[in-house]
């Protein structure tokens, strides 16, 4: 179901669906299932296909129902007609997507548990690492996850480097939210983290 629309500017929206409903019953409800079903028939699970298939309603949804959306030779996604700038992400029940006209934006969601503790040597600095907030260390880790896999959406490459990107923290400004910047080579995306009951999200604007 869509949970969440919010309208970030005039230009930006940014929309959450929960896929609690199987995933035909997701695609009957695009307006486009014609030209998405063969794709849909080669998605060999059905938490893939609930994943998918609510990604494309998101787009017809904030994008329009005549909008399609296709991938480039990355496996990025994009609209075929080229009208928005889009991304998308999933984590367990939930697909998050953003869409601008007029400037690249980048989003990235994940579920909260205990796995990126683990691995958090492996995609942040020293200095990163040695600022983390103690008594939210999960959330903290979790953030500079998400910053960086926006980031990445939000430019041409091919494959993620995390050396190349850097978390810097800005003052919180309200609750459960605040600003920071990923830095990549060359450019600086001011972001926007925001925590929920069971998972966190990023998302980004150029």
């Amino acid at each position: 179901m869509l949970c969440e629309v919010r309208n970030i500017s005039p230009d930006i929206t940014l929309a959450l669906w929960q896929t609690s409903e199987p995933s035909s019953e997701l695609l009957s409800q695009l307006v486009q299932r014609d030209f998405y079903q063969p794709y849909y028939e080669h998605l060999k699970t059905e938490k893939r296909r609930r994943e998918w298939t609510a990604s494309k309603l998101l787009a017809e949804r904030v994008c329009g129902a005549d909008r399609r959306v296709v991938y480039d030779e990355y496996g990025k996604p994009l609209l075929q007609d080229g009208s928005f700038f889009i991304s998308i992400s999933h984590t367990a029940d939930y697909v998050a997507f953003i869409a601008s006209r007029s400037r690249k934006v980048g989003v990235d969601i994940e579920k909260i548990g205990d796995r990126a503790l683990g691995l958090k040597e492996r995609f942040m600095s020293v200095g990163e690492l040695q600022n983390l907030d103690a008594e939210n260390a999960l959330c903290d880790v979790l953030m500079h996850w998400c910053a960086k896999e926006t980031a990445f959406k939000m430019n041409d490459e091919r494959a993620v480097v995390y050396d190349d990107y850097r978390v810097l923290k800005g003052d919180t400004d309200f609750e459960n939210s605040f600003d920071f910047q990923t830095v990549w080579r060359e450019k600086t995306y001011k972001m926007r983290y925001c925590k929920f009951a069971d998972f966190v999200m990023v998302f980004a604007v150029e």
